[in-house]
């Protein structure tokens, strides 16, 4: 793999004036030979001497390379070079970093109330009253599961402080993030149309509180104003999608 890893430092030293945060994911790499993997390490002690980053993903089965890499990183700091199994988390892990050094809010401090929830938006106050006088305050500790997949599907919940993921087990044992949902959004009213069981893993990041909505609790009225704002909302996903799509090569 040797000519392959000399054209992708060269992409990277190209990018460099532009970046601060390199992920080189290696998914699809099947093998790794001594003269690449001192080519790597040799890019990313430049890299961090500069004050930037360089994060790789996808190394589980990557034995020679791992064993390679420990030997060479005797610093705390560069541990984290091999923290992150997939790109999505590596991606959230620099993502945080953006936005803390442009001291953007984290997500996760804000608390979204009933009334301003996205799922309760066209609710009227007497609505907000029935749903009020429903919901089950819940809290779940960060790394906690709220359901998962194949499980009954019963409820929905909306949240109020925190942050949830929302997971796809694969065939492969892994599971795929598919969203990451903050404070004002909800999950789990998909069984709404088809009361059947979980689709999807759901865990918190970090210290959530959620309100839990149980179906059979919801009056009827109630009930058709969430579907019609949920049907808007996937709406509104698939017109995203759609153009993003047709800016897609």
């Amino acid at each position: 793999m040797f000519g392959s890893t000399e054209s992708v430092v060269k992409n990277v030293l190209d990018a460099l004036p532009n970046g601060n945060h390199f992920i080189l994911d290696l998914k699809h790499v099947f093998e790794i030979d001594r003269a690449a993997c001192q080519l790597l390490h040799k890019r990313k002690q430049t890299l961090w001497d500069q004050g930037k980053t360089l994060l790789l993903t996808h190394t589980g089965d990557k034995y020679g390379f791992i064993r390679y890499l420990r030997q060479q990183l005797t610093e705390p700091d560069d541990r984290q070079l091999l923290a992150f199994a997939d790109t999505d988390h590596a991606l959230e892990w620099c993502e945080e970093r953006v936005l803390a050094k442009n001291e953007c809010p984290n997500s996760q401090t804000k608390r979204v109330e009933l009334a301003d929830q996205d799922l309760c938006e066209g609710l009227g106050t007497e609505d907000l009253e029935q749903l009020r006088s429903i919901v089950k305050p819940v809290t779940y500790e960060a790394g906690q599961t709220v359901f998962r997949c194949a499980d009954p599907a019963e409820s929905l919940f909306l949240i109020l402080e925190g942050e949830v993921e929302i997971l796809l087990p694969t065939d492969t044992g892994q599971r795929k993030r598919l969203a990451r949902l903050s404070p004002g959004m909800s999950f789990g009213e998909m069984a709404l149309l088809n009361d059947h069981t979980r689709s999807a893993d759901a865990c918190t990041t970090c210290r959530s509180q959620l309100y839990q909505v149980v179906f059979d609790e919801i009056p009827e009225v109630v009930r058709f104003k969430l579907l019609t704002q949920f049907a808007k909302q996937l709406t509104r996903k698939l017109g995203r999608e759609t153009r993003e799509l047709q800016h897609l090569d």
